[in-house]
């Protein structure tokens, strides 16, 4: 589940999004959402953020793009919008992706360049 920890901010809203957190079965965080604008559709159990979109994993890879859809009943964060993500390896540079929200298990559509990270 995500949790909006943002003070004085309403889990269901949208300007002044702030920091969501993504938490296992087990209630431990898996992942951390921050955006500078949010809003949840009740009806159609989806949250979409954009405006400095950034998620980053426990492994502390680190996905940036200007919108991201998370889809309750598919248990999915996705974009169409080009993203940046960057591993301890390397940096990635794509036209969509989709993934769970723990952003450890990734998709991209179409990837347009990668840098690999030298130590």
């Amino acid at each position: 589940p995500l949790k909006n920890s943002a003070k004085n901010n309403p889990p269901i809203g949208n300007a002044g999004w702030g920091l969501a957190n993504f938490f296992n079965e087990k209630g431990e965080p898996t992942s951390e959402l921050k955006a500078d604008y949010g809003i949840r559709y009740l009806r159609k159990n989806k949250t979409v953020v954009r405006d400095d979109v950034q998620v980053v994993n426990r492994e502390g890879d680190t996905l940036t793009t200007e919108k991201l859809t998370w889809d309750e009943q598919s248990n999915q964060i996705f974009t169409d919008e080009f993203v940046k993500v960057k591993t301890p390896e390397e940096i990635i540079y794509a036209q969509g992706l989709k993934s769970n929200p723990s952003f450890t298990d990734y998709e991209f559509y179409n990837i347009e360049g990668t840098i690999q990270v030298e130590d």
